[in-house]
């Protein structure tokens, strides 16, 4: 995340493929282009950037090792000390307090991190592999000079990275992308890109790939289901069945901020994928994906009309329907994860929100969601803990928000056309090894002002009787 104020650090995280190169944790240089280039304190205008490691959050989450977590009652689960394909290893940087003040030009400042680690070298998605180049952008924010003691803080990617999944099974997932100034995001596919960062070079794509097609196709299967990126929700669907061994894809998802009508800011995360042919349940059967709920209707996708001041109640319902052993007696444990920026700190109604600014200043965003019936409690097995629902065969749970015009920070319209969009992620995996399946399922809260009534207009007879 890139946050413009007075004093701050820039923190960031590199993914890892580990049946690449090792990597080495030391310091690393993000530069910085753009013209003019931002001023530091003292007025010094500078290009250049030092990331430190964390070693201590390092060593604190199991040594960034990310791979899915499964029950040991099937097989052994993948790991990165044992290089296994479609492991993901993160590794977390932050950098010196800076002053990054000034204004951009309209093409805005771009931030380029240069790395040999992480990509892969055997991707069939693109004609060469190279030299991964990260990066990111921030622009010019209507309305704001370089005296703001905080203009923006960019979107960011809250959940790990998906990178491994079985061929012949549907799958869909959510990078849970977080604003903290509750700006517009607009969500979509971009390519990767090779050094030098003065001039990027865009990777090409073989035949029958593209930055919108970065998987396979119906041209090689009928039955694949090419990838979809929703622009509003960023909710990611695909399915592949064809290939043998594993297969990997580079992917790169785009999340533009905006405000007012403005890009304000761009980031991007570049993950290959790994496909490939996962073992049989022990009743010979292929593990299947949880089925979701929301409200009544059988979808992964789920959005709702409000008007400010409603109080919103509706069912979440996650149901597997795989066992865990060759009799059918026994089923899979499920766990449900509540994401997204408006959800209190625990996703408990007593429990204060996780955010409490917006649009660089603060603002009172009271009352946040909750869930209801099934709580979410602390699940310390996890690196970074999360709060999590965990039950066996079906999870069935209530999603409760109160609404207020709190919610709506641009009123500026005409009453009852302002309208702010809340996207809330319940991740959804079962426990099955070595890949568990997993879901997203996203519900869109479409959020309005109410429509101001007008003084009544009083009419009648007045009737004297005699």
């Amino acid at each position: 995340p890139l946050r413009r104020q007075r004093q701050m650090c820039i923190r960031d995280r590199v993914y890892r493929d580990c049946t690449g190169i090792p990597f080495l944790y030391e310091n690393e240089t993000i530069v910085i282009e753009g013209t003019p280039l931002p001023k530091g304190l003292a007025g010094n205008a500078f290009d250049k950037i030092t990331i430190k490691p964390d070693s201590s959050r390092w060593n604190a989450e199991n040594n960034g090792d990310i791979s899915p977590k499964c029950s040991d009652l099937y097989d052994n689960g993948y790991s990165c000390a044992n290089s296994d394909r479609g492991s993901v290893q993160q590794f977390f940087y932050r950098s010196d307090p800076i002053t990054l003040a000034g204004q951009p030009n309209a093409a805005g400042w771009r931030f380029y991190w240069e790395s040999s680690c992480c990509r892969p070298g055997d991707i069939v998605n693109v004609t060469t592999t190279g030299t991964t180049l990260l990066r990111a952008g921030i622009y010019r924010v209507p309305g704001s000079n370089d005296k703001d003691p905080c203009i923006d803080s960019s979107p960011q990617f809250s959940a790990y990275p998906t990178a491994i999944f079985c061929r012949g099974v549907e799958v869909n997932y959510n990078h849970n992308v977080i604003d903290t100034d509750l700006d517009s995001l607009v969500y979509s596919w971009d390519r990767p890109i090779n050094p030098p960062f003065s001039s990027p070079v865009l990777l090409n794509y073989k035949n029958g790939f593209s930055p919108n097609n970065p998987t396979p196709d119906a041209s090689f299967d009928s039955r694949n289901i090419p990838s979809t990126i929703d622009a509003a929700t960023g909710q990611v669907k695909m399915a592949v069945y064809n290939g043998i061994n594993t297969r990997r894809y580079i992917t790169v998802s785009k999340v533009e901020s905006y405000r007012e009508g403005a890009k304000i800011a761009e980031v991007f995360r570049e993950i290959p994928i790994s496909v490939l042919s996962c073992p049989s349940l022990p009743n010979q059967k292929v593990n299947s994906q949880p089925k979701a709920v929301i409200n009544g209707d059988t979808t992964l996708e789920y959005t709702l009309k409000a008007t400010a001041g409603e109080t919103i109640n509706i069912r979440i319902e996650a149901i597997e329907n795989d066992y865990r052993d060759s009799l059918n007696t026994q089923q899979q444990e499920l766990s449900l994860r509540p994401e997204g920026i408006m959800f209190s700190s625990d996703r408990q109604s007593s429990s204060p929100c996780q955010v409490t600014f917006g649009k660089g200043q603060n603002l009172f965003v009271e009352p946040c969601a909750y869930m209801e019936n099934l709580t979410p409690s602390l699940d310390t097995s996890k690196n970074p803990p999360k709060y999590t629902i965990q039950d066996t065969g079906s999870i069935s749970t209530n999603f409760i928000w109160q609404t207020s015009c709190n919610h709506l920070f641009n009123q500026l319209g005409t009453p009852g056309t302002n309208e702010a969009i809340f996207n809330f992620v319940f991740n959804v995996q079962d426990d099955a090894c070595p890949i568990p399946g997993s879901i997203a399922p996203t519900l869109t809260v479409q959020l309005r002002d109410p429509v101001p009534l007008t003084a009544p207009i009083m009419k009648g007879i007045d009737v004297d009787l005699k």
